[in-house]
């Protein structure tokens, strides 16, 4: 599947949740997007199955976007303790955003995507926000 596809499914799933009053203000949730790095390596070292994607999204609701970027700086360091094998830790790429007013489930999923890539082409490993309104910004 492609990742169009893929950001459309999210996106319809995502659409009942992201119409709240809290939309636009410092406590509207939080979107999590983040993927193990270099999974394909991983899997064809190690094996592992998968169900679908290497990727992962949390939706995190009244948190702020300073929460939310702590919480992924975590995640990221947490799973960076982790051997993937004798060589080397796994890491997690991951964006993070926070749902604008007035904004559709697309848009919101659209710019954590954005995140996403962004940390990918950073080199990985590494936590990046793109926030909806800059007064918000982590």
């Amino acid at each position: 599947m492609n990742s169009c596809a893929a950001c459309r499914r999210r996106a319809v799933a995502l659409a009942d949740r992201v119409r709240c009053l809290e939309a636009g203000t410092p406590t509207a949730p939080c979107l999590l997007l983040g993927d193990v790095d270099d999974f394909a390596a991983l899997r064809e070292r190690l094996g592992p199955a998968r169900l679908e994607d290497d990727g992962f999204a949390l939706l995190i609701p009244g948190a702020g976007l300073h929460e939310a970027y702590t919480l992924a700086e975590q995640l990221r360091h947490g799973v960076g303790q982790l051997q993937a094998d004798a060589e080397r830790r796994l890491s997690l790429s991951l964006g993070v955003t926070q749902l604008g007013g007035g904004e559709t489930a697309r848009d919101f999923l659209g710019r954590a995507d954005q995140a996403l890539r962004s940390s990918r082409a950073q080199g990985r490993n590494r936590v990046t926000v793109l926030a909806a309104d800059e007064r918000f910004a982590a």
